[in-house]
């Protein structure tokens, strides 16, 4: 009967073993796929930021574009009205020096 009662002890033992064993892979493998979760989740926040940022940038070069063809128009604008000033001076030169000769 001893004997018996060694061997029931031993499977006893295997068994909780066995049990204690598979506990540990299933809280092991729960850890990893917590962990997994958590690095998609802070790489969809990195994500998410780097997408806010690009945003930032993309508005701010399109407002220093804007600024940029504005200052282009005004440049243009006065380029323009410095050359009908000019070409309007040499009129009236010309005109005098015409009028002057013909005095």
């Amino acid at each position: 009967g001893e004997a018996l009662q060694q061997k029931v002890s031993e499977r006893r033992g295997l068994l909780s073993k066995r049990v204690i064993s598979g506990l540990d892979e299933e809280r092991e493998s729960f850890i990893r796929r917590v962990e997994l979760i958590d690095e998609r989740r802070k790489e969809a926040e990195k994500a998410k930021e780097k997408e806010k940022q690009e945003e930032q940038t993309r508005l701010m070069n399109e407002k220093i574009a804007n600024i940029n063809e504005e200052f282009n128009k005004r440049d243009k604008e006065k380029a323009r009205r410095e050359k009908e000033a000019k070409e309007e001076a040499n009129k009236m030169k010309n005109q005098k020096q015409g009028e002057a000769i013909i005095s």
